[in-house]
């Protein structure tokens, strides 16, 4: 199931989001997303003590978990109905 436009921001009005914005796009808990930045498996930005995570990197990275969302203007595509089996 596509993540919902309105999580997803445009990097361009945007350009990072929070440890747990990310984590609720993700659908994991902040502190397994924390664990991860620890072992150096997702990019952050540090400023200070704060993590802050790069949009436009974390909309490649997990484009698949985003398909259903344009990564550039943050709107849902036109989805076409595939007929059940």
């Amino acid at each position: 199931m596509p993540v919902s436009a309105q999580l997803i921001p445009d990097p361009a009005v945007e350009p990072t989001i929070s440890v747990d914005r990310a984590a609720t796009i993700l659908g994991v808990g902040r502190r397994t997303l924390y664990f991860a930045i620890e072992r150096d498996e997702f990019p952050v930005i540090r400023v200070g003590k704060r993590l802050r995570i790069p949009t436009a990197r974390f909309l490649a990275e997990f484009s698949d978990l985003t398909s259903g969302v344009n990564a550039t203007a943050g709107q849902v595509k036109d989805q076409k109905a595939v007929p059940a089996a």
